[in-house]
């Protein structure tokens, strides 16, 4: 958590701001001078320390994750690269639908997706699967145009992810009070979802250009699950910006794995207690690194034509 401290030099005072980082096994903490008086856009000053702390420590691994992924895509066959995205679309639907409750196994959902073969399970599972199938695909034809993300897309996706599971919900901002189950967290209230998605989008297109795309993604996802502006799905689609972020800028998407549900969950309730977004940010990169390295490698050496 980024703190203000006082400091003084002989009998002058002076303000810095201050933030404990890891690197490595060790904990150190980084300081940037304010002033002697502590400045009037803090706010601004404390995005940007957080924005080079971030870079010190992320970017030059993240820069050569790009680099390994283009190289790998520019090898693969269009059958392969089509399998690479069939497979993304079976994990990142079952780890983001089980995250939320979903009954349907890794190899079920398979079998549903790439075979249209429905298992015996509860009908609302499957309908939403296949409409998150349908989202992702949706999703990267979005990010292959000039546009960009705005309130109405935002609408549309969460339209496409429920118009069959949940009509009466799809595509409609809440008008009721809405607790995260299994959280003591407070949501905002109705009447604050409005101003806080035209902060929200008025924050994403003053950044989209200044922040690392992976910072960028991480922060899209945090700071618009914690509007949480529907009834059902906030996490679903706040997986899916942040996968639209990553897709766009040429970067691996990501799915966080199911497994790791409580963990996700207690990082994000610690980010917002905290009032520190990149608890969740760090982290987030932390398992993205990890887990693109790893599936990076093994690409590598996959054979390069599936027939």
């Amino acid at each position: 958590m980024v703190r203000i401290l006082e400091k003084r030099k002989g009998s002058k005072k002076y303000f810095v701001l201050a933030h404990t980082i890891r690197v490595g096994k060790r904990v150190v903490r980084r300081e940037k001078y304010l002033g002697v008086e502590v400045p009037d856009n803090l706010e601004i000053i404390t995005a940007n320390f957080l924005h080079e702390l971030y870079i010190d420590k992320w970017g030059q691994k993240l820069t050569e994750i790009k680099h390994q992924y283009r190289q790998v895509l520019s090898k693969m066959s269009v059958s392969v690269l089509k399998k690479y995205y069939e497979d993304f679309e079976v994990r990142f639907t079952y780890d983001s639908n089980r995250i939320e409750g979903s009954t349907l196994t890794l190899r079920e959902t398979a079998s549903l997706l790439l075979e249209n073969y429905a298992p015996s399970r509860s009908l609302q599972d499957i309908l939403e699967a296949k409409s998150h199938q349908n989202l992702i695909k949706e999703m990267m034809r979005h990010a292959n145009t000039s546009n960009d993300l705005n309130y109405n897309v935002i609408l549309e996706w969460h339209h496409i992810l429920f118009k069959d599971s949940k009509p009466d919900i799809a595509g409609k901002i809440r008008s009721v009070q809405v607790k995260i189950a299994g959280s003591d967290l407070e949501v905002p209230s109705p009447v604050e979802i409005f101003p806080l998605l035209d902060e929200f989008f008025q924050w994403y297109h003053q950044s989209k250009n200044l922040l690392h795309p992976l910072e960028l993604a991480a922060l899209v996802h945090y700071k618009f699950v914690s509007i949480h502006p529907f009834v059902d799905g906030n996490g679903r689609i706040s997986r899916m910006m942040m996968n639209y972020v990553l897709f766009k800028h040429k970067y691996p998407m990501y799915s966080p794995p199911e497994k790791v549900r409580n963990t996700y969950y207690n990082i994000l309730a610690r980010a917002d207690k905290k009032e520190d977004p990149y608890i969740f940010v760090n982290y987030l990169t932390r398992q993205y690194v990890k887990k693109i390295s790893y599936d990076l490698n093994l690409l590598k050496t996959a054979p390069k034509d599936c027939t």
